[in-house]
Parts: structure tokens; C-alpha cells; sequence
């Protein structure tokens, strides 16, 4: 699995921009999830494991919502703000491409 930092950069944003929970299981594994994002939970051998496995899901779960016209966690209303956000961290329009 990767790491947080080798994620691509919009990947990285949205990931930063939900609150992941995690806790080490009486079994040794690990569990990651999005309390904004209802079932989207997975588990882990490592906590790293879990929260790259939690992100993945939740990227998929929001472009359900997406494509199906569904509301998006309160977390995320500021997508719609992008570019802003690009301009407001100094990064170039290339990096997001």
C-alpha cells in the first residue's frame, strides 16, 4: 500500500479533507474509517494499510455521489472551491493534472 505522501495531489487534498478514525483491533489488525461517509470502513495489517484502503473506498463512495446527484459530506462543501484553494496554496494549475 502507499503512503499518504506518495498519493497524487487531488487525491492528497480530498484525503486531507476527511477525518479518518482508526484503532487496532484485540487481533492485531487495524480498522480505518469515514464517520462523514456511513459503511465506508476497511481493516489492515498496519494502520498505513488501512488508511490507504479507507481513502480509496471514500474516493469511490464520492463519486457515487456524484454521479448519482447525492449530497457530498459537509466535510467536502468546499470542493466546489478548488480552484481557489489551488491559487490560495501557491500551486500550479500542471500540478493537478
Amino acid at each position: 500500500m502507499v503512503g499518504f505522501a506518495a498519493l497524487n495531489p487531488p487525491t492528497r487534498y480530498l484525503a486531507a479533507m476527511l477525518r479518518i478514525g482508526t484503532e487496532r483491533e484485540d487481533d492485531d489488525r487495524w480498522i480505518a474509517e469515514v464517520p462523514a461517509l456511513p459503511g465506508v470502513l476497511s481493516y489492515g495489517t498496519t494502520d498505513a494499510e488501512a488508511r490507504s484502503k479507507v481513502i480509496a473506498l471514500a474516493l469511490r463512495a464520492i463519486a457515487e455521489r456524484v454521479e448519482n446527484g447525492e449530497a457530498l459530506p459537509h466535510e467536502l462543501a468546499g470542493m466546489s472551491q478548488w480552484p481557489a484553494a489551488k491559487a490560495q496554496r501557491g500551486l500550479a494549475a500542471s500540478s493537478f493534472t
